[in-house]
């Protein structure tokens, strides 16, 4: 990690130009940057953006990793893809909103069939920031699974995919 980081995230490691499914990361609060942030699976298929995208899509619930009073959380979110975004739902009082605006953050969505050994699992890692403007809000409101709940309170959050990960589990031969 170099020295002239606004900030210091311990598992990810700059690196000069950008791997194949790594992305440059503009983040608000300093200059161009691109992490490495690619898992090495033990077994199985390192997978391509693309396909990690198409993934993602079909899935329904992920896990958003943040910090919250410096230690790290995990929690079940409903999401969708819109485009290269995935967007999630929020209490706007809930500790999670207040955690994770304009915060680097990490999600995670993953499928397994235990019977047959395989499965997949997707991460991304970007900056979630607030869905302000009303023709994008109204847009986007109309994508909201009719099962999220929606107290008035809610509002979006958009995670971009400066870094998309995955691997496909595989039985063993």
């Amino acid at each position: 990690m170099t020295d002239h980081l606004p900030y210091q995230i311990g598992f990810l490691r700059q690196v000069e130009t950008p791997c194949r499914d790594v992305q440059p990361y503009r983040n608000s609060l300093g200059p161009k940057q691109a992490f490495d942030v690619r898992n090495e699976p033990a077994d199985g298929e390192v997978l391509p953006r693309r396909e990690c995208l198409r993934l993602l899509a079909s899935a329904h619930v992920g896990r958003i990793v943040y910090s919250r009073q410096a230690l790290p959380a995990v929690e079940p979110v409903d999401f969708f893809l819109d485009g290269e975004t995935v967007v999630i739902r929020v209490n706007e009082a809930s500790r999670l909103a207040k955690a994770i605006e304009r915060a680097v953050v990490a999600f995670e969505a993953d499928e397994y069939d235990a019977a047959a050994g395989t499965g997949w699992s997707v991460t991304i890692v970007g900056e979630s920031f607030d869905v302000a403007k009303p023709n994008e809000v109204a847009r986007l409101s109309g994508l909201v699974r009719e099962h999220w709940a929606q107290d008035g309170k809610d509002h979006l959050v958009r995670i971009s995919t400066a870094s998309v990960t995955g691997h496909r589990i595989c039985p063993p031969l």
